[in-house]
């Protein structure tokens, strides 16, 4: 069979139809001004492993190293890595990351990425180059809601924030912790040998409001009624008073024993 060989444009307002094999037809820029009906694919010429195909209804595909990279699916879809994606966007791959970069004469290749790996999820923001921390920051609309400095703060209500966390409100800032029914709602002190040195503790079994000392023990008891049980010693330039209380819960009696002792 002989080649047919267009070496300019082909311009054409109804369908061509090439059947057999086209491997001699070269055409150099071809202009269609209708569809073009492709059965399953096209390919790259001279990297024949590399396509762009259409292998069910509604549906499109990009290969790359003749593996599948990226798929559009019926409904919309696009995955990476993935020939089934469940939502708008899927990435499947193993420890897959995304990353933005701001391309500005600001703090230019200022980055985002988000990874996901075995250990879970992170979230990261340097510039490039550089290494430079950045924050990063949380936003409803226009307004901040919180964010983490550079240098690792956390700030809600701020956008300095000058300690480990900082919360700046309203009048009636609050920080609320609740526990489980009949559980304990506690802040606990520590130090990284010790993180659990001392604590402030609401007892919802007793109601009952406890400030722990060393060791994580009971120091002063404020119960349901509003009665107060001291236990330890208070020290002044004098001397020391001590109390040494017993408390009867059920009569919402305290007996307690004063020791003043002074040079």
């Amino acid at each position: 069979a002989a080649s047919m060989c267009i070496r300019d444009r082909i311009v054409t307002a109804r369908g061509l139809s090439i059947f057999g094999n086209t491997s001699g037809l070269n055409a150099g820029i071809s202009t269609f001004t209708g569809d073009v009906s492709i059965a399953d694919k096209i390919i790259h010429t001279g990297d024949t492993n590399t396509a762009i195909r259409f292998p069910s209804a509604d549906t499109i595909t990009f290969e790359t190293s003749g593996d599948e990279h990226v798929r559009i699916s019926n409904v919309g879809h696009v995955g990476i890595g993935t020939d089934n994606p469940g939502q708008d966007l899927t990435i499947f791959a193993d420890g897959p990351n995304i990353r933005l970069t701001h391309s500005g004469n600001t703090n230019q290749k200022n980055s985002a990425y988000f990874h996901v790996d075995e250990t879970g999820m992170e979230l990261n923001s340097y510039q490039e180059v550089t290494a430079t921390r950045r924050p990063i920051i949380f936003k409803q609309y226009t307004d901040e809601r919180m964010r983490i400095s550079a240098a690792g703060f956390v700030g809600i209500g701020t956008d300095n924030p000058s300690k480990q966390l900082s919360i700046y409100g309203n009048s009636d800032t609050c920080i609320r912790l609740t526990a489980a029914l009949g559980g304990a709602a506690s802040l606990q002190l520590g130090d990284i040998d010790d993180t659990v040195k001392g604590a402030i503790t609401f007892l919802n079994s007793d109601n009952s409001l406890r400030i722990r000392g060393h060791n994580n023990t009971d120091r002063l008891i404020i119960n349901s009624t509003g009665n107060a049980t001291f236990s330890g010693t208070v020290n002044d330039s004098i001397g020391e008073l001590r109390a040494f209380p017993v408390t009867n819960y059920s009569s919402n009696v305290v007996i307690a024993c004063l020791l003043y002792t002074s040079d």
